[in-house]
């Protein structure tokens, strides 16, 4: 079966299963398989040798090849997002958890290309976050920015999954510089994957202008979550910018937009009433606030 086939018969197949909540099960298997696909894929040896030399040979063959694998688990994360029942988000939930604590095998891989391997699932985090939005669901959207995984400093304690993945994928982020569109930019990682979902949503959800709003709004968030898990002991926040975070350093920019029009909702905003930000609106004020401080202090490079 030719990749755009097995890409046509996923999206039908699981379009047919989200649109009978009574088939939730033939929908969690499926998506299940769908994971276990993706993960033999990255785990087989034609895959780690087909790599090429991210210096010598470039970083989009590598890239690609990422992206083909899952592909399939992309459009279950949107059509999911956009669609899916409190019983088939679970199924979602359950292929992050499930694809962080995947171990790809490191011989044949260089110490470039291993940092990439949680490139897959922060695309799954994106395609889903994006989706919760764009239709509102913001109880799956946090669920999605608070499955979690065994910590790396202590096996006993869970820590969300967006930590790691945002932690190792801020290693790869010089690596998008090798792509020649995207060394000016200042986020060149986030501008690619920007680019890269544009026409799965254009295709399934049709999204048009709002999908660029929607992923700024979406990294925007994702900072936040991610900031107020990893709050140093100095009080202090870090965070991975996106697109959106280098126009914060200047007055008026869409973090601040953002920020102020949350803050309007007081109780009700819809982070809160999803349980993010311990449903805090001091809390929000506090980690808003701190990432904006981090955001405007950002080198000009």
């Amino acid at each position: 079966m030719s990749g755009s086939e097995r890409l046509i018969d996923a999206e039908s197949t699981l379009k047919y299963l989200l649109g009978d909540p009574i088939k939730k099960i033939k929908f969690d298997d499926y998506v299940t398989s769908l994971l276990k696909q993706a993960i033999g894929d990255i785990r087989s040896d034609k895959f780690r040798n087909d790599l090429p030399d991210i210096r010598e040979f470039g970083i989009q063959t590598g890239l690609t090849q990422y992206e083909t694998v899952v592909r399939d688990l992309l459009f279950a994360a949107i059509l999911t997002g956009r669609w899916g029942q409190s019983d088939q988000t679970f199924s979602l939930e359950n292929v992050i958890s499930r694809f962080a604590e995947a171990r790809w095998p490191s011989s044949g891989l260089t110490n470039d290309w291993l940092a990439f391997q949680w490139y897959p699932i922060c695309l799954v985090i994106y395609a889903a976050g994006i989706a919760a939005l764009a239709s509102r669901n913001y109880p799956f959207l946090a669920k999605i920015l608070q499955a979690k995984i065994i910590s790396r400093a202590n096996k006993h304690v869970l820590e969300p999954v967006i930590v790691r993945v945002l932690d190792e994928m801020g290693e790869t982020d010089r690596y998008f510089k090798f792509l020649p569109e995207y060394e000016p930019s200042y986020a060149p990682q986030s501008e690619y994957i920007f680019t890269l979902l544009h026409p799965l949503f254009d295709r399934t959800l049709f999204l048009g202008n709002d999908y660029e709003r929607l992923f700024d709004q979406f990294e925007m968030i994702l900072a936040l979550v991610h900031a107020d898990a990893t709050q140093r002991d100095d009080g202090r926040f870090w965070t991975k910018p996106g697109r959106f975070g280098y126009m914060a350093r200047r007055p008026g920019g869409p973090f601040s937009a953002f920020v102020s029009e949350m803050e309007k909702a007081g109780d009700a905003m819809p982070l809160l009433k999803a349980g993010l930000f311990s449903s805090s609106t001091e809390r929000f004020r506090e980690v808003s606030k701190g990432c904006l401080e981090f955001f405007r202090a950002l080198p000009s490079y």
